[in-house]
């Protein structure tokens, strides 16, 4: 928790070129930089440019955003902070691309530093009565049944390091970690 992520979004521009405004829940970046190599370049490339310092960065007044547009055959360079415990959506803005797989959860934090689920928080299957409880046109919206809730087993492995990336899946995009650590 309360770490300062630094990380490389490549888009490598193949088979087709586009570029992916990917945006972020849960917390804000800051964007180091961004450029266009090419019409296609490869993770390799760009690490290389990394490690010889040839990647622009902008450490003066960067910009603070949710969202960041990798271009084509490009990069974006973001820093965040993982101050808000949880595990945070991060994804490509455009619909297409979203429904082919280009997602991942950052999680920021262990599961026991999560905030606690308010006693009222709808649980499975109990929102359509919770929902229009007070709504002027509850008598128009179908009832659902509440369902008993089971709550979650304490089998499994659960015990992953405080921040963590799932990849669920990136089509086209790579993530490049480069650092993690305190200011």
């Amino acid at each position: 928790m309360f770490q300062v992520v630094e990380m490389i979004l490549i888009n490598e521009g193949r088979p087709f070129k586009s570029g992916h405004p990917l945006h972020m829940h849960g917390a804000y970046f800051r964007v180091l930089g961004i450029g266009k190599l090419g019409s296609s370049i490869s993770v390799e490339e760009v690490k290389k440019l990394h490690e010889e310092g040839n990647l622009r960065y902008k450490l003066i007044s960067p910009s603070y955003r949710d969202t960041v547009n990798v271009p084509d055959g490009g990069y974006a360079i973001i820093r965040f902070r993982t101050d808000n415990p949880g595990l945070w959506f991060f994804h490509c803005h455009v619909d297409s691309h979203l429904a082919q797989g280009q997602a991942m959860l950052l999680k920021f934090g262990d599961f026991a530093e999560y905030p606690s689920i308010p006693a009222n928080f709808p649980r499975c299957g109990s929102w359509g009565r919770h929902v229009y409880k007070d709504a002027t046109h509850r008598d128009q919206c179908p009832q659902q049944p509440v369902q008993e809730c089971k709550e979650p087993t304490s089998t499994g492995n659960r015990s992953l390091p405080p921040f963590s990336l799932f990849q669920l899946t990136i089509f086209l995009l790579h993530v490049y970690w480069i650092k993690s650590g305190l200011l």
